[in-house]
């Protein structure tokens, strides 16, 4: 009887020591690192912090942030393509906006832009206010132009402005693709320049007014 109780007894001091020391093994170890880190400690990828673009530099870097490939044409423009078109990039001359002038087609040497695609973009120009479309004379090409503040700009932002101005392009492609045209000389009429029917005063100068309305 006396040797149970002994052996009662000594079970319970071993059990009693086991515990303390299984206590005393994961006093020091946390939940948190037995299982892994909880959601709150979890490092979580910074946002991008808007900037304002200091020049350039800035701006290419921030151009590749965004997945595309940009060129420094010269010491003031960068160079970017947006679904096969061209868009130039450069600054105002205070650096507080950007101006970026998408290309979108351009006239042969002999040709100049039809009176229909004028109209067309004139009336784009209304729906469409955040751009503006544009005919330069001395490029001899259609533009598409967006201002944009240099301020709190991110990658993610400047690209997607960018592709809003490619869905614009895409919305009007029918405007101003492929519509310049070839001026023709009129043709004399019995064999005499006499009988040619001259461009009158109102014809030439509403022809002007609409070319200043659209010409850089």
């Amino acid at each position: 009887m006396r040797k149970s109780l002994t052996s009662l007894m000594l079970c319970v001091a071993a059990l009693t020591a086991t515990a303390a020391q299984a206590e005393n093994l994961f006093s020091n170890v946390s939940i948190g690192s037995a299982f892994g880190p909880t959601d709150d400690s979890v490092a979580k990828p910074r946002a991008a912090t808007p900037q304002r673009l200091a020049g350039p530099a800035s701006l290419t870097e921030m151009l590749r942030n965004a997945g595309l490939n940009p060129q420094e044409v010269s010491t003031q423009i960068v160079s970017v393509k947006i679904d096969s078109l061209p868009v130039l990039i450069t600054f105002s001359d205070d650096y507080t906006q950007l101006k970026m002038v998408m290309v979108l087609a351009a006239a042969g040497e002999n040709q100049t832009i039809s009176t229909d695609s004028l109209l067309g973009l004139m009336d784009a120009n209304r729906q469409y206010s955040s751009v503006s479309f544009a005919y330069s004379k001395k490029q001899r090409r259609t533009e598409l132009h967006r201002n944009v503040e240099n301020r709190s700009l991110t990658a993610a932002r400047l690209k997607a402005e960018l592709e809003g101005m490619a869905r614009i392009a895409a919305d009007t492609k029918n405007l101003w693709e492929s519509k310049s045209e070839t001026p023709e000389k009129p043709q004399p009429t019995g064999g005499s320049a006499d009988n040619a029917v001259p461009e009158t005063k109102p014809q030439a100068a509403a022809a002007q007014g609409c070319a200043a309305m659209v010409g850089r």
